[in-house]
């Protein structure tokens, strides 16, 4: 089995360990350990001390042949190659998608309330100065 970590890189002036398969672990530790200082977790990463333990099934799924040559570019450009990397990271861009959309749903919702009760998009940060008690800006 190879190492868990095989080198050391450079993201954002920060040195951080390849995983074996070439993925980034930073992000994948900080998402396992949250509340743990950034420092602390890269600092435990060039120290090679840290190792994260995954409960995995497997889980199986069919692709059409169109779709399989994709999911191999995709893996390989992404995930280095590993499908279940892959998976992991098209899931959290899923779930940031969702999100978004979310979050766009909801400040149209705002914009008509808004809307509803006569409040013009100029007036919005003097009412929440207002709301939050916040003495009003400029």
């Amino acid at each position: 089995m190879p190492p868990l970590f095989r080198r050391v890189h450079r993201v954002s002036g920060v040195s951080t360990r390849l995983g074996h398969n070439g993925v980034h672990v930073l992000p994948l530790l900080l998402a396992t350990l949250p509340g743990t200082p950034v420092g602390f977790v890269v600092n435990r990463l060039q120290q090679g001390v840290v190792s994260v333990a995954r409960d995995a099934r497997s889980i199986g799924f069919a692709v059409s042949s169109k779709d399989a040559a994709r999911l191999d570019r995709l893996t390989k450009r992404f995930a280095g190659g590993n499908r279940s990397a892959f998976l992991r990271i098209a899931l959290d861009r899923m779930e940031a998608a969702d999100r978004a959309e979310r979050l766009r749903r909801l400040q149209a919702y705002g914009v008509r309330r808004a809307a509803d009760r006569g409040i013009q998009q100029g007036d919005i940060e003097s009412v929440v100065d207002r709301v939050l008690g916040r003495k009003p800006r400029g």
